[in-house]
């Protein structure tokens, strides 16, 4: 792992995953992709406990470059947040 992404918080490795691999779909693909990283976290035995090492596990997601608008920024670092911290919602990722 690069140096600089060793240093981004869980949250700060979650949104732009969420943004980079369902930008353009509906709310409901945000959401899923939050539910798939935050699904990997809690099966550590496969993926990891840490949510950076998961966004950032070899192929598994395409998105790492953040690219976009500071308003799109803004919306999936609120998205990435509710997930770090155990939000609450129906499980779209099955």
């Amino acid at each position: 792992m690069f140096p600089k992404l060793q240093a981004l918080t869980g949250r700060h490795a979650v949104a732009p995953t969420i943004w980079g691999e369902a930008r353009g779909e509906r709310i409901e693909g945000l959401i899923s992709v939050g539910c798939v990283v935050r699904n990997r976290v809690r099966h550590p035995r496969r993926w990891s406990r840490d949510w950076r090492r998961v966004c950032h596990q070899r192929w598994q997601f395409s998105c790492w470059l953040l690219q976009g608008g500071e308003a799109n920024y803004r919306a999936v670092m609120s998205w990435a947040r509710f997930f770090v911290n155990d939000g609450t919602l129906p499980n779209a990722s099955v």
